[in-house]
């Protein structure tokens, strides 16, 4: 007989089942408190649909956090999606089985115009391929690897600005991405609510964080967010000064202080050839990241759609 199942939102108190089959079906270890780091502590909020067996059991996981983003000269919000799964017990019930009728319910319940317009998130290839094939996810077709490699030796270049290590992302954030806002067509918004959340509040990471000011100014000109891994770091976010020569500054102060900190490469990854301006180099895609996204309004603007890493759950 078939089984069936309750589809419903999450509750307070169901994250302990959520965690219980998270660590069956993924094998990296979660704590509690970067789960509410990520779903409760969001400042956009989260939606989740869980599926439970009548005898109790979680069945299967579908979620996305909720980040503001900015589109065509508006807010409008948007679902990275994260943690997906089925208990294994349960994924034999043919195509349409708890996995599909999750992620049924999820859109029937949160997508539209006045909604989620789109979800988006950064599966695998054998996820894709599902996903593709039942979920009406597409690719987005315009990203790629980038790599710089760090000099070996200090170069010489005499500073236009000061770079300085901030302990929060306060309103000069605000103020720079209300400048830069306009030139992306299709972005999350790095608002400072959003940097604290992604980069200060996160419970079990430390990033290297440096900002850009004229010299004499209080003004932030831009920022990078490093993943500190030696000798290949991440570059995890990033905002360059509009004018190149700050811009070539600003990251050669950052290089000096990798080089001294014995960091020997940088990565990133995503839709942003700006960075080939400062020296990254694009590489060939990497076969384990497959960026994908699901439109719910027939305009989309996915095509134009920016992000890095740090839109990413690859934390």
């Amino acid at each position: 007989m078939k089984p069936t199942f309750i589809l419903k939102p999450y509750e307070d108190g169901d994250e302990q089942a959520i965690q219980a089959g998270f660590s069956a079906v993924f094998p990296s270890y979660r704590t509690l408190e970067t789960w509410h780091w990520i779903y409760t502590r969001n400042p956009d909020g989260a939606r989740i649909m869980l599926a439970w067996a009548e005898n109790g059991e979680l069945a299967a996981h579908y979620a996305c956090t909720v980040h503001t983003a900015y589109y065509a000269g508006k807010q409008v919000r948007v679902g990275l999606i994260r943690d997906v799964f089925s208990n294994p017990a349960y994924r034999a019930f043919g195509r349409h089985g708890v996995y599909i009728q999750t992620i049924e319910a999820f859109v029937k319940a949160w997508t539209g115009a006045d909604q989620l317009v789109m979800l988006y998130g950064f599966p695998s290839e054998r996820p894709f391929r599902l996903g593709k094939l039942l979920m009406g996810y597409q690719a987005f077709s315009d990203w790629h690897d980038y790599r710089y490699t760090v000099p070996s030796e200090l170069s010489q270049h005499s500073p236009l600005g000061v770079i300085h290590s901030p302990k929060i992302f306060d309103a000069a954030f605000d103020r720079l991405w209300e400048k830069r806002a306009g030139r992306y067509s299709f972005a999350v918004c790095r608002s400072a609510r959003f940097l604290n959340w992604r980069f200060i509040d996160i419970p079990h990471k430390k990033y290297w964080i440096w900002a850009f000011s004229a010299f004499l100014s209080t003004e932030v000109l831009g920022y990078v967010v490093i993943g500190p891994n030696k000798p290949q770091a991440q570059l995890v976010d990033f905002c360059f000064p509009d004018d190149p020569q700050l811009a070539q500054s600003f990251w050669q102060q950052v290089v000096d202080i990798l080089r001294w900190r014995g960091v020997k490469t940088v990565e990133t990854w995503g839709a942003c050839p700006s960075l080939q301006a400062v020296g990254f180099k694009p590489h060939a895609r990497p076969d384990t990241i497959i960026p994908v996204f699901r439109s719910f309004q027939a305009d989309s603007g996915y095509a134009n759609f920016y992000y890095t890493m740090a839109d990413s759950d690859l934390y």
